[in-house]
């Protein structure tokens, strides 16, 4: 597998071409997976994304996003995790 921080980069790039524009990517991070949580690795990708408009959210972009990742990495290689944060200028 390739290095995390270019892993962490990938999903970045493909987390910017799928977000839709009701959303802003907040961040794209390296998190610990929770322990209580049985997961073949111990850490995840997380995307955080924060809604900015009221225009309709179009549906399957997280779905494609965890497709496209899957398309190059195996699920015991990576474990992705899409959050939504509450909007406002944290």
């Amino acid at each position: 597998m390739a290095q995390i921080d270019e892993v962490v980069a990938e999903v970045e790039r493909l987390a910017r071409q799928l977000v839709p524009r009701c959303f802003e990517l907040r961040s794209v991070q390296l998190a610990p997976v929770d322990p209580h949580f049985p997961s073949p690795t111990p850490f995840a990708i997380v995307v955080r994304v924060v809604k900015r408009s009221d225009e309709p959210e179009p549906g399957g972009w997280a779905y494609e996003l965890a497709q496209r990742v899957r398309e190059k990495w195996q699920r015991d290689d990576i474990q992705i995790s899409i959050r939504e944060d509450a909007g406002g200028d944290e």
